[in-house]
C-alpha cells in the first residue's frame, strides 16, 4: 500500500509540471511603440543602431513540495518586464521616416518575443525535480537557458541585419510567432 501512494504521489507530481508552467503566448506580448523608449541614444558597440530593447526576466519559486528526504519539486513563474527606462530609440531619425520607425519597432518587439521565449523555457526546464543543493541546480539551468538564447538573439540579429533585411525580418516574425501559443 505504500509503495502504491509513492506511485500515486508521483504520479501526481509529474503531472504537476505541466499544471504549474505559465507558458506566456502571443497575444500576450505588447506591441512596442515609440512611447516604451525613454532613455537617450546610445550606441552599443553598433555605430548605425537605432534602437535597443532592454528587458529583465525573474523567476521565483512558486511552489517547493518535499517528495523525499533529500528530493523536492519546486514550480518557477517567471516574469518579463520591458526595461523602457534604459531601452532607447533615436526618435530623431525615426520619426523623419515613419515607415522605417514601424520597421524599427517590429524588429524591437522580436527581441521582446524572445525575453518571453527564455521565460517559457525557463519555466518548462526548471520547474523539476531538485535535490538539497537545488538553488545551485536552478541556477545552471538558468544559465543554459540564457547561453542558448543568446546565440539565438545575436542570429536573429545577424540574420535580420537588425532589421535592414525586411525579407529576413518576415521570416523571422512568422518564426518567432509559430515558437509561442497563440
Amino acid at each position: 500500500m505504500k509503495l502504491s501512494a509513492k506511485l500515486l504521489g508521483l504520479f501526481l507530481l509529474l503531472i504537476s509540471e505541466y499544471v504549474y508552467a505559465q507558458q506566456y503566448r502571443y497575444s500576450q506580448i505588447p506591441i512596442l511603440t515609440i512611447n516604451d523608449f525613454r532613455d537617450p541614444p546610445k550606441h552599443v558597440g553598433l555605430k548605425n543602431a537605432v534602437a535597443y530593447t532592454q528587458y529583465y526576466i525573474s523567476s521565483n519559486i512558486k511552489q517547493k513540495k518535499r517528495i523525499t528526504e533529500d528530493k523536492f519539486f519546486i514550480s518557477y513563474t517567471t516574469n518579463v518586464f520591458l526595461r523602457r527606462d534604459i531601452s532607447w530609440l533615436n526618435k530623431k531619425l525615426l520619426l523623419k521616416d515613419k515607415d522605417r520607425l514601424n520597421e524599427v519597432l517590429e524588429h524591437e518587439r522580436g527581441h521582446l518575443i524572445i525575453a518571453y521565449l527564455i521565460a517559457n523555457e525557463l519555466e518548462k526546464r526548471m520547474n523539476r525535480t531538485y535535490s538539497n543543493n537545488y538553488s545551485t541546480e536552478a541556477k545552471e539551468i538558468a544559465n543554459r537557458v540564457f547561453s542558448e538564447f543568446k546565440v539565438f538573439e545575436m542570429n536573429y540579429d545577424r540574420e535580420t541585419k537588425h532589421s535592414n533585411d525586411q525579407i529576413k525580418q518576415k521570416e523571422w516574425n512568422i518564426k518567432l510567432k509559430k515558437m509561442l501559443p497563440n
